[in-house]
Parts: C-alpha cells; structure tokens; sequence
C-alpha cells in the first residue's frame, strides 16, 4: 500500500522514479499519478460519502 502514497505525494513535473532493491527503476508519469488520484478519489467517496462531502463542500478536498 506504500507505492500508491509514495505516487500521490509527488509533486514533481515529470513523475517519481521508484528505485528497488533488485536494481530496477520504475518512472511514475504524471498520468499515473492523476490515475492513482482518482482511484482513491473513488475508494473515498464509496467508503466514507459523507465525510468526503463535507471536504468537499469546504474546499478542503476537490473533484474533477
């Protein structure tokens, strides 16, 4: 469950590089990351409707 947080809170231009042990690197695109958002945008809003509304309403949390 790490590796999607990891990609949400990139806030760089280009995507994240994930290096592993094994020596491989994986480069996160900025797409995936958008991707990864609104998976999780989704997961929230199933879940926990109420909760996300609220955030919502507030500004505190946005949607496409």
């Amino acid at each position: 469950m790490q590796k999607p947080y990891a990609i949400l809170c990139d806030a760089s231009r280009d995507g994240v590089r994930l290096y592993y042990p094994g020596g491989d690197v994986e480069h996160i695109t900025p797409q995936v990351r958008a991707d990864v958002h609104a998976a999780i945008t989704t997961s929230l809003e199933r879940v926990r409707p109420p909760n996300i509304q609220g955030l919502t309403d507030r500004g505190a949390f946005q949607t496409r």
